[in-house]
């Protein structure tokens, strides 16, 4: 797996940025596994294959060719390889603690988070 992230201080408020990071990545069948975004809105983190991360990179440069050329976008990075790990149970959504217990298991394994999702059914915490 690989994480593609998309960072720059001119996304942040700016309607339908995701609609043409998602929009031109499903244009060009660019599978997306995990995705991942702050309330700030300043990066966009998602997770796809290692063979298809370039590809995803150069798509979304040339779509955001103008935002990176005057600066809004500052980069668009790649990291490779990485490993989606899950903690996933019914369970979990009335089981306080669960986020703390995977979280430290991860830190005592010597395993740095990159990116963190979760869904509103509280059933999957998802890292990178």
């Amino acid at each position: 797996m690989a994480l593609v992230n998309v960072e720059g201080t001119g996304m942040v408020g700016i309607r339908g940025v995701d609609k043409r990071i998602f929009g031109v990545l499903e244009y060009h069948d660019v599978n997306v596994a995990l995705i991942s975004q702050a309330i700030s809105e300043h990066s966009v983190t998602f997770a796809t294959s290692e063979d298809q991360a370039e590809l995803a990179k150069s798509i979304i440069e040339e779509e955001f060719w103008r935002e990176l050329k005057l600066g809004l976008v500052s980069s668009v990075d790649i990291r490779a390889p990485v490993s989606i790990i899950a903690a996933v149970g019914d369970g979990m959504v009335d089981t306080t603690g669960v986020a703390g217990r995977f979280f430290s298991s991860l830190g005592g394994a010597k395993i740095n988070v990159l990116a963190i999702a979760q869904g509103s059914s509280e059933r999957n915490i998802s890292t990178v």
